[in-house]
């Protein structure tokens, strides 16, 4: 079962997990489980109950995520991707996969996943077992065929015994495979920053920070709605994109879709750049430049842009930043066994 800790000590659970997490690669068959509930957030969409994390099952996933056997010529992992320094994101605005084949959108963060309810900027995955499917079998991607994947797991000489140690079988299908790589990405939870920190009443704003604040709750919180800093709905914002991408209409059909992506958590926003779903606003202070420029085709609540001061954009950037969890980006627990 997932331990549901004080969510007054965060930072000592993560500390207490790592070790065990570095126990546990001697001896596969540690009970412990390896996550936590934070207090303050509202309960997770992915039931837990149907893919209880166990250390040996979160270790198999970890390496899942950063072996390049899940890729077709062995050259690229799901890390390649997403770094933890970058909360799980990429720093470029389109990732490469096999081959040098540049993708389509910019790699999101991988945070929080166990409470959204569905995937991708266009929302077309809504399950957290089902997105690996998809950077595995795009061409542009891990462009790897799933029985060949797991053909190629079931010849590797330790992977057999390591489906063993989690799941009770050495069988390496599409149920085993996903569940394992849910059981760690489910666990990449981030909820110990400096705003975590003044929720929970364990620290307070700068008085900069607390002008930010009221500035986000003001003009963003509609959308990036606290605490997971998004309300998981499809918007227009009226960015100019520099792809033909059509969005959620990908997935609809609707007209009234075209355009229109998810909305993305902030939580850790100041080391995820380059923003956008095409990657082409490389910092925050062109996030809000182009927030503040009027279009014709955004979402209503969005009006003719959102104009700041220049003491007021300091503000809000100030605030952002409090939503940086240094804990989670260095998290020895997460890096690569």
């Amino acid at each position: 079962m997932i331990m549901q800790l004080p969510a007054k000590a965060p930072w000592l659970f993560w500390l207490i997990a790592g070790m065990l997490l570095a126990c546990g690669r001697d001896n596969q068959t540690l009970p412990a489980p390896t996550g936590f509930l934070p207090a303050h957030f509202p309960p997770p969409v992915y039931n837990f109950a149907k893919n209880e994390p166990t250390s040996a099952g979160f270790e198999l996933g970890n390496a899942l995520f950063y072996d390049p056997i899940t890729s077709v010529d062995s050259s690229i992992s799901c890390a390649s991707c997403h770094f933890q320094a970058h909360a799980f994101s990429d720093v470029v605005d389109f990732s490469r996969g096999v081959a040098g084949r540049l993708g389509m959108r910019n790699a999101p963060p991988l945070q929080n996943l166990a409470w959204k309810p569905h995937f991708n900027a266009d929302g077309g995955i809504n399950h957290l077992d089902l997105q690996p499917i998809a950077p595995i079998t795009n061409t542009l991607e891990h462009a790897f065929d799933l029985n060949l994947l797991f053909e190629r797991l079931r010849q590797h000489p330790s992977y057999p015994q390591r489906f063993m140690a989690a799941f009770g079988s050495d069988q390496i299908n599409d149920r085993s495979l996903l569940l394992a790589i849910s059981q760690f990405v489910g666990q990449l939870i981030s909820a110990d920053s400096k705003y975590d920190a003044v929720v929970l009443g364990k620290s307070s704003f700068s008085n900069e920070e607390a002008a930010g604040y009221r500035l986000f709750q003001q003009h963003c919180n509609g959308c990036h709605t606290e605490p997971l800093f998004s309300n998981f709905d499809f918007k227009r914002n009226g960015y100019a994109s520099t792809t033909a991408d059509e969005g959620r209409a990908q997935v609809t059909g609707k007209p009234s879709d075209v355009g229109k992506f998810s909305v993305p958590g902030l939580r850790n926003i100041a080391v995820t750049a380059p923003y956008m779903h095409d990657g082409q606003l490389r910092s925050l202070a062109d996030v809000l430049d182009s927030y503040a420029q009027p279009s014709q085709t955004p979402d209503p609540r969005l009006g003719t842009g959102v104009q700041l001061s220049p003491a007021e954009r300091s503000q809000l950037l100030a605030f952002l930043h409090t939503l940086t969890d240094v804990s989670f980006l260095t998290n020895p627990a997460f890096k690569a066994p």
